[in-house]
């Protein structure tokens, strides 16, 4: 087995070891909806289910939509005072959700929406992460440093969650490495 196999195979253990930590602790409590996810959540049911971004139409279910909407002055409509992106990667979430023979409970929706908008974008982050500081220190440096910003910052929290932070942090991460290596790759005058 050559260095390279066994580094991706530490790896690999790394970011599923994260994976098991970030999926065991989902939490949900039925009574208690979190106001910063249900906007989102409805708003995504809404765009899956009548192509529409308010949320005061059929696809809410008569679930309280929160504090965290604002009506427009244009159409009268409830939107949430949140930015999109987390509701596209949430119609998706959706569709997935509606897979199953029977329709989705908010409790299966809302597991599929934290699982594409915050478990795998904090999986993109450690994976990207470990890979380019195993570029520059060794394994033991680039695994801590991946546990430390995944487990030690908000990153823990966003990524179980379905915020657009994760996802953000994801993206950001994944654009900050493009640029460096173009950068590096691009011959430089002197």
């Amino acid at each position: 087995m050559t260095t390279e196999d066994s580094g991706w195979r530490e790896g690999t253990l790394v970011v599923l070891g994260l994976a098991l930590l970030l999926l065991a602790v989902f939490p949900y409590f039925e009574a208690v909806r979190n106001a910063n996810e249900i906007p989102r959540l409805l708003q995504a049911m809404s765009v899956a289910e009548a192509g529409e971004w308010a949320i005061d139409g059929p696809s809410r279910r008569g679930i309280a939509v929160g504090p965290d909407v604002a009506r427009s002055p244009a159409d009268g409509r409830l939107y949430p005072n949140k930015p999109p992106g987390a509701t596209v990667v949430g119609v998706l979430a959706v569709r997935l959700a509606q897979l199953g023979a029977q329709a989705p409970t908010l409790r299966e929706f809302t597991w599929w929406a934290r699982l594409l908008a915050g478990v795998v974008p904090v999986l993109v982050v450690a994976g990207l992460g470990w890979r380019r500081l195993g570029r520059d220190f060794d394994r033991p440096t680039a695994t801590a440093a991946v546990l430390l910003l995944c487990l030690g910052t908000p990153l823990f929290v966003y990524g179980r969650l379905f915020y657009g932070h994760a996802l953000a942090a994801a993206l950001l991460y994944a654009g900050v490495l493009a640029l460096e290596r173009g950068v590096s790759t691009r011959a430089r005058p002197l």
